[in-house]
C-alpha cells in the first residue's frame, strides 16, 4: 500500500485497497474519530485523479453546514471537517448571511428551532432557485439566437418586398412594417445582451 501526501497535507491512496468488512468498519471508525463529518460514497468506477494532481473542491453537506453554523471557531471547524481554514472562512461568509436572512424572512427561530431541518429546507430552496435561473438564462440565450437569426434574414426579406412592390403584389406599408420590426428586434437584442452579460 502506497500513501500519497498531496496538497495541504491531504492523504490519498495510490491505488484501490481491498479490505474486509471488519477492516472497512475500523477505517471508518478511525476517520470518524478524527473528523466530525464522514460521508461514505459508493463509486461506480476507479477514480484516476489523485489529491496531488489537481484541485477538486467538494460540495458542502448539510451536516457540515450544521457544524459551520453551530461552532464559531474557524480552526476547530477546519479540523473537525478536514477542510482548510480558508475554505471554512469563505463558506461561512457565503452561507451565514444568506441563511440568517432566510430564517428572518421565513419566521424561523434559528437558535431554538430544528437547525437540521432548516438547513435542509434552505439548501433545497437555494438549489431550486439556481435551477430556475439556469433555465431562464438558457431560454434567454435561445431567444437571443432566434432574434439574431431573424435579423440576418431581414435584408433578404426587404429585397423580396421591394420586388413584390415593383410588380404590385405589396405596398410601401409592408416595407415600413419590416423596418419597424427591425427596430423592435434590435432593441430586444440589445436588452437581452445586456441582461446576459
Amino acid at each position: 500500500m502506497e500513501i500519497l501526501i498531496g496538497d495541504k497535507g491531504n492523504l490519498d491512496f495510490n491505488a484501490p485497497i481491498k479490505v474486509t468488512e471488519i477492516q472497512k468498519y475500523e477505517i471508518i471508525k478511525f476517520f470518524e474519530s478524527v473528523y466530525k463529518v464522514v460521508e461514505i460514497e459508493k463509486a461506480e468506477e476507479f477514480r484516476t485523479e489523485r489529491i496531488g494532481d489537481k484541485f477538486f473542491p467538494r460540495e458542502w453537506t448539510e451536516k457540515e453546514y450544521e457544524i459551520l453554523f453551530e461552532i464559531e471557531n474557524t480552526e476547530k471547524v477546519s479540523e473537525m471537517l478536514g477542510r482548510s481554514w480558508m475554505s471554512v472562512d469563505i463558506r461561512r461568509g457565503i452561507f451565514l448571511p444568506d441563511f440568517l436572512e432566510w430564517g428572518k424572512r421565513n419566521n424561523k427561530d434559528l437558535i431554538k428551532g430544528n437547525i437540521k431541518e432548516y438547513i435542509k429546507k434552505f439548501i433545497k430552496e437555494k438549489r431550486d432557485i439556481l435551477i430556475l435561473k439556469k433555465q431562464q438564462k438558457k431560454k434567454e440565450r435561445n431567444e437571443l439566437a432566434n432574434i439574431e437569426h431573424e435579423l440576418k434574414s431581414l435584408p433578404g426579406r426587404r429585397k423580396m418586398i421591394q420586388v413584390l412592390i415593383n410588380i404590385g403584389q405589396c405596398n410601401i406599408e409592408d416595407l415600413e412594417k419590416l423596418d419597424e420590426k427591425e427596430v423592435r428586434l434590435k432593441e430586444k437584442l440589445k436588452f437581452l445582451k445586456e441582461k446576459l452579460n
